[in-house]
C-alpha cells in the first residue's frame, strides 16, 4: 500500500493524471451506488439527473481531497474505504 501511495504522490505532480483520476473514480462511485443501496422500488437513478448533479459534487469533492496537502493523509482514506468495502461485500 505504501507504494502505490508513493505512486500517486509522484504522479499527482502532473494536473492531468489527478484530473483523470478524478474523474474516473467519480464515474465509479456514481456507477454503483444504486448496486449499493438496495431499494424497495425500482430506481430511475441511471436516467435522471440526479445521477449527473451525484457525479458532479464526487468530482467536486474529490478535487478537494487530492490537493498537495492531503496527498500524505490519503494512506488512512484508503484504508478506511478497503475496510468499509469489505464490509459492504460481506454483508450479502
Amino acid at each position: 500500500m505504501k507504494k502505490i501511495i508513493e505512486q500517486i504522490k509522484e504522479k499527482s505532480k502532473s494536473k492531468t493524471f489527478v484530473n483523470i483520476l478524478i474523474v474516473t473514480i467519480s464515474y465509479l462511485a456514481t456507477y454503483f451506488i444504486p448496486y449499493v443501496i438496495s431499494f424497495k422500488e425500482e430506481l430511475t437513478y441511471s436516467n435522471s439527473i440526479i445521477s449527473v448533479v451525484v457525479f458532479v459534487a464526487f468530482v467536486w469533492l474529490l478535487k478537494k481531497t487530492f490537493i498537495k496537502e492531503n496527498i500524505d493523509k490519503l494512506k488512512n482514506i484508503f484504508s478506511l474505504g478497503m475496510i468499509f468495502s469489505t464490509f459492504l461485500v460481506l454483508r450479502k
